[in-house]
């Protein structure tokens, strides 16, 4: 799937405010969650007031996070944004344009936003900046990749990079962002020096905290102390950075932390070789626009450069007894032993290189799948024994190599795990809800797009138990209150009442559906109950009218407001074979079950044919590299369900 098709116009019910006001659909976008701290909200402008989950925003609304804080805000529209920290959004009136003031990260797919200084399409996981600076407006890119159209033309944009204007828009160009305040002590490193092999200088290095020790090429055993501050190293020079000191070290585009204790050979082999060689302590690289090569005992590790400005790769070195340990922090890394080994490594992984230049890698993914989706795919899936080993494919994505990154949480800027594949890449999976994302390599660069992403939540069940025979029954007020009901397999059936309802001599039921036409239904009493399906999914208006007797101030209930909504945690069918734990031979098998009505069962993309009840029966193939089959539901405004069955078990 392509980066555009996956795009989500959260946009779309700004571009027409003044529509969105109307009473059948008030609204714009609603606080799915509170990420950390506390959020507000402003209603037309008001005084701010404390701000909940589910809350509702409207043209000429705001909502705002504290700092620290971060909230997740869904448009109904479609798609939704990840506030950052102390970020304020405005939904704006007329040209329906958001005015933001902070950070926002674009979390399901592509997001196209329409905001003050043009119409943006951010890419899924980018993170951006903006806001006002000396009179102008600015739009950052942190991480990531955007593109703003403003007056018919497009300026691509580039983590790292940014665009300036008029607080109107206009006149938008290309600006260099200042850089974050709140960098590690690895990227808080000496301004980078042009080095060449006339001038004699290799390596720029700051020493921190504590004097080290220097001693320069030729000069035997003298050793000199290093004060504070920043120095010119030339290649081969030796240092020795006492416990609780360190060394931030820079060439060119080149950077790496040593800590102390610790002892290294700054550019031994000179200025086109490694950038430096650690023989003890301990070393953090970071890579941005050209590779770093550290030279340990035993062999080197190679942090890449990113593909795009503000990309790029990490690793923390520990060398100590003989080994260095290895962990990469954040993109690719290649370890190389002298023995001859070569490992890449991605976030999450780590490796130890022996100092007889042996390696041993950990972190490794499963060998086997138990089944395969497609890159894109959000899904539940039900297992009755997790975790669970996807495969999952994007072969038509990256025309070579390709990298699956799993969140550890619901943020890809905290710990995650990388998995690398040609065509696919298989991730174990334990209980809980998943994000990933794919990008695909360039050379030897990762590179910053992510061409797919979707949502894998994994659950603990069999998938055996039968669906409920009766519709649930639900009881509504007319009170002025907002009403959900969630529904599984059966729509429900609704009674709607009136309480304290004017004696009169006839009453008047008001429904009015967000998306068709009203509906008035004459009844003689205050209360009225509709069977399971006269209702479909959606929202509706309603509200009570008495006629006849009652005074003219109370013949009319208050409006509130009821949707009916199909419970995602719900089961979308069952299966009856195979039972689980039941392992069977060869690679057909013979699946049983029944849907609920309007869903689709396939495997393997092949669809199983329904019956009349819904029931299914048929044989289907696993592939010989993979455990087993998963059954999937579908349903067009529902979305997936997978059950999984082992043959091959781990």
């Amino acid at each position: 799937m392509t980066r555009a098709r996956r795009a989500v116009l959260v946009g779309v019910c700004l571009v027409a405010a003044g529509a969105c006001r109307d009473r059948s659909e008030p609204d714009i976008a609603e606080l799915s969650a509170v990420l950390g701290g506390t959020a507000q909200r402003s209603a037309g402008g008001k005084a701010w007031q404390p701000s909940r989950t589910g809350d509702r925003f409207r043209a000429g609304d705001g909502v705002r996070t504290s700092s620290p804080g971060g909230a997740r805000l869904h448009f109904l529209a479609g798609g939704g944004l990840r506030m950052g920290p102390g970020t304020t959004i405005r939904f704006g009136r007329g040209t329906g344009a958001l005015a933001v003031d902070g950070e926002f990260e674009a979390e399901d797919g592509d997001a196209v936003i329409e905001l003050e200084v043009g119409r943006a399409r951010i890419a899924a996981g980018s993170r951006v900046r903006i806001g006002r600076r000396d009179q102008t407006m600015h739009f950052d890119v942190l991480v990531g990749s955007a593109v703003v159209t403003r007056d018919g033309d497009e300026l691509a944009v580039g983590a790292g990079q940014g665009l300036a204007g008029n607080v109107d828009g206009s006149g938008l160009e290309r600006i260099a962002p200042p850089a974050d305040a709140g960098t590690s002590a690895a990227s808080a490193v000496p301004p980078p020096v042009a080095t060449s092999p006339d001038s004699g200088v290799a390596v720029v290095g700051e020493v921190r905290a504590l004097p080290a020790q220097l001693r320069r090429p030729g000069d035997g055993e003298a050793w000199t102390e290093l004060p504070p501050g920043r120095h010119e190293l030339v290649a081969g020079s030796e240092l020795s950075v006492p416990l609780g000191g360190s060394i931030a070290l820079a060439r060119d585009d080149e950077h790496a932390l040593v800590v102390g204790a610790a002892e290294l050979v700054v550019a031994p082999g000179g200025a086109g070789g490694a950038l430096v060689q650690t023989r003890r302590g301990r070393a953090e690289v970071r890579a941005g626009a050209a590779d770093v090569t550290v030279r340990v005992p035993g062999g080197m590790i190679v942090a890449r450069r990113g593909a795009d400005p503000g990309g790029g790769s990490g690793a923390d070195l520990t060398v100590d007894r003989g080994e260095t340990r290895v962990v990469v922090t954040g993109g690719v890394v290649d370890v190389v032993g002298d023995q001859g080994g070569r490992e890449r490594l991605l976030t999450g992984q780590s490796s130890v290189v022996e100092s007889g230049g042996g390696l041993r890698v950990s972190g490794r993914p499963p060998e086997r799948a138990d089944f395969s989706v497609q890159a894109g795919l959000s899904a539940t899936i039900h297992d009755p024994s997790p975790p669970t080993d996807v495969r999952i494919r994007f072969a038509d994505l990256c025309p070579e190599a390709g990298v699956l990154e799993l969140a550890q949480g619901e943020s890809f800027r905290a710990a995650r795990v990388m998995v690398e594949g040609r065509g696919a890449s298989i991730a174990r999976l334990a209980r809980g809800r998943h994000r990933y994302r794919v990008r695909c390599f360039e050379g030897n660069a990762l590179g910053d797009v992510v061409v797919a992403s979707g949502r894998l939540a994994v659950e603990k069940d069999s998938g055996t138990r039968p669906l409920a025979r009766q519709a649930p029954h639900n009881t509504v007020d007319a009170d002025g209150r907002r009403y959900t009901v969630l529904y599984q397999n059966r729509l429900p059936a609704i009674t709607f009442r009136w309480p304290g309802a004017p004696e009169a001599t006839g009453y008047r039921l008001h429904l009015q559906p967000a998306r068709s036409r009203p509906l008035e239904l004459a009844l003689s009493g205050s209360t009225h109950a509709l069977d399971a399906g006269e209702l479909a999914e959606g929202q509706y208006q309603f509200w009570f009218e008495a006629s006849g007797a009652a005074p003219a101030e109370a013949r009319v209930s208050r409006r509130s407001t009821l949707t009916i909504a199909f419970d995602n945690a719900a089961r979308s069918g069952y299966l009856q074979a195979p039972r689980p734990g039941a392992a069977w031979s060869g690679a057909g098998v013979v699946v049983a079950g029944a849907a609920i009505e309007g869903w689709r069962v396939a495997v393997g993309g092949a669809e199983l044919e329904l019956d009349r009840q819904h029931r299914f029966s048929g044989a289907v193939q696993r592939t010989d590299d993979e455990n087993g089959v998963a059954v999937e539901f579908s349903h067009p405004t529902h979305g997936v369900h997978l059950y999984v069955r082992r043959g091959h078990h781990r």
